[in-house]
């Protein structure tokens, strides 16, 4: 998604999904402990340069452990 999407815990910027509903995406808020209901957070100048160089394309495989 291209700009703030709608979740209950919060507005994610720019996210890419991943499977299983968890996503990377943007955050205003990037705490130094683990707080994460699943997802991954980068600041949000972080997530632009993912989308700018497409880091992130869709058939890249990111392992989540």
């Amino acid at each position: 998604m291209d700009g703030f999407g709608v979740s209950p815990l919060g507005e994610p910027w720019r996210s890419q999904h991943l499977v299983g509903g968890a996503a990377i995406h943007g955050s205003w808020s990037v705490p130094a402990t683990p707080v994460s209901h699943g997802c991954a957070r980068l600041f949000i100048e972080a997530m632009d340069w993912v989308w700018a160089t497409n880091q992130m394309p869709l058939v890249r495989l990111v392992l989540v452990y």
